[in-house]
């Protein structure tokens, strides 16, 4: 039994070879692997940037509470001194700007802490400045409170002393104008005044001294008068004692650092502000980037996935291409795929050969089919090595014949002898193969030169084929031909007789034909030394 070739490969092997495989390419991995990647980071920080993006509406009502709160402030502070020089009688001002200072306060408190957008950091300092903001303005608070209640003790005082000093004065007056009490409340009225005025140390103790003086006088006046001026002392004492107290309680008020702590906090708002739009923008540049490598990545996958796509089915092409061209000569598959129309080309002169197994029909009935089909596509395989060497075209093989022809679909001038070496190589080939046969085997071939009409026909499964007389004729050359050797017709032989050795065989009768004179060709005559 015939052992198949190991360096030979079988049709089906050799298509497996060619296709694409239908699996991902590594770098189809890789880059999937990376837009896998960049859509996780991406997401990562599209969340983050969400997260940490300004909410304007929060930022005008953060920045928007402590401007106000700064701005009530300078208010308070502001109507404070308008009451206490007395441009300002009511104390309506001050509980106006309280109440607005509270209730803003506790709309800031009530906003959402810590803030969102701002670094964990950041938002803690801002708070911590607000608290202490507020702390002080609770303490200003309790201040302007004592102030107010000053204030009221002294306006009364301010607001009796005078009228009562001036009354009692003009009583007396009208009984004595050179009463004694009337000047010293005289002069106590003045010195109160001018104190007023003017707080200082120097107007205080004259203030005391007249005081004092007119305490000390007391019992020498009647019921009535003792009364009345004891009452005027003691709110010219209220006076001296309170307006101290007030100015005191004016300066804690304006000395609170309400002001500088509010500034400050609403520059860490800023600053933190800056700090949290730039963290945004990172993180949205970033997304940014990250959305445009993740666009790169994928079109890349995609040209990758088309330049594999048009490279498979460009093998494809190639592929189908070979197949066509094993079945038809190229001009004709070039023909063939440019016009639907019938070709039939005729040929003048062209050489044919037919070439069938002796013994291959008593094989076929000892041998597994399997190992049939083996054996002739060794041998025939070595056959189309031989044609393609020498320029020839197959045609077709059927059962154990083989056909070839020489001179088509190009035209050439050598084509007998291009055939008659064909013919040659097939002989020596068989030879050399013959201790791999089972059996002993033999060609039994047969030529004939002349004109044929070759083309292509069917719908599917093209055939490329030859008819006329030419063709005919060397078929039964093959048929009456010999065992080993190569049988050629007349129209062979004259074209090959200056260059061939042959043997004449004589008169043959050809069924269908009639008698023909045949040949024998035996070898390449040798070269002429001379020539």
């Amino acid at each position: 039994m015939i052992e198949q070739n190991k360096d030979s490969q079988s049709l089906p092997d050799a298509i497996s070879v060619g296709f694409p495989k239908a699996f991902g390419s590594p770098v189809s991995t890789v880059i999937l692997l990376l837009i896998v990647l960049c859509g996780l980071v991406l997401t990562a920080l599209v969340v983050t940037a969400k997260k940490y993006t300004v909410d304007a509406r929060l930022h005008e009502k953060y920045s928007g509470s402590l401007r106000s709160l700064i701005a009530l402030d300078a208010q308070l502070n502001e109507a404070v001194l308008k009451t206490s020089s007395g441009m300002s009688v009511s104390y309506d001002p001050l509980q106006r700007l309280l109440r607005q200072l509270h209730s803003q306060s506790v709309e800031l408190q009530n906003t959402t802490w810590p803030i969102p957008y701002f670094p964990q950091e950041g938002s803690v300092s801002v708070e911590k400045s607000l608290t202490e903001f507020l702390s002080l303005l609770a303490d200003k608070e309790v201040l302007i409170e004592k102030f107010q209640t000053e204030t009221s003790v002294v306006r009364n005082s301010h607001n009796y002393f005078p009228v009562g000093v001036r009354q009692l004065v003009d009583a007396r007056q009208k009984e004595s104008k050179h009463d004694p009490l009337s000047s010293s409340l005289h002069e106590l009225l003045q010195c109160v005044s001018l104190y007023t005025l003017l707080p200082n140390p120097e107007h205080s103790v004259a203030c005391l001294h007249t005081l004092a003086s007119l305490q000390q006088n007391l019992h020498v006046l009647s019921g009535t008068d003792q009364q009345e001026v004891r009452l005027l002392l003691l709110h010219a004492q209220v006076i001296l004692d309170r307006e101290q107290r007030l100015s005191e309680a004016v300066r804690s008020v304006l000395s609170l650092k309400t002001r500088d702590v509010a500034d400050h906090a609403r520059k860490r708002y800023d600053d933190q502000y800056q700090v949290a739009l730039r963290r945004g923008d990172v993180y949205r540049l970033s997304a940014a980037g990250f959305f445009a490598l993740l666009i790169v990545l994928t079109a890349s996958l995609l040209i990758h996935k088309l330049r594999r796509s048009a490279a498979a089915l460009q093998h494809e092409r190639e592929l189908s291409e070979q197949l066509l061209l094993n079945v038809l000569p190229k001009p004709i598959a070039d023909r063939l795929k440019q016009t639907p129309e019938v070709i039939a080309d005729s040929f003048p002169t062209v050489t044919v050969l037919f070439a069938d197994l002796v013994g291959f029909s008593q094989l076929s009935a000892k041998l597994p089919a399997i190992d049939l089909v083996r054996l002739l596509n060794r041998i025939f395989s070595a056959l189309d090595l031989l044609a393609q060497k020498h320029g020839l075209e197959k045609i077709k093989t059927i059962g154990d014949a083989y056909m070839v022809v020489a001179g088509l679909p190009i035209a050439r001038a050598d084509h007998a002898e291009a055939m008659a070496e064909f013919a040659l190589s097939a002989i020596s080939t068989l030879d050399s193969l013959r201790s791999e046969l089972p059996q002993d085997m033999s060609f039994r071939i047969g030529i004939n030169s002349g004109s044929v009409v070759a083309g292509v026909i069917g719908l599917r499964k093209f055939s490329y084929d030859l008819w006329g007389h030419t063709v005919n004729l060397a078929s039964r050359m093959e048929m009456h031909g010999i065992p080993g050797a190569i049988h050629c017709a007349e129209s062979t032989y004259e074209l090959l007789k200056n260059r061939y050795e042959f043997v004449p065989r004589g008169p043959i009768p050809i069924k269908g034909i009639g008698p023909q004179t045949t040949y024998l060709l035996q070898k390449r005559k040798a070269a002429d030394p001379a020539a």
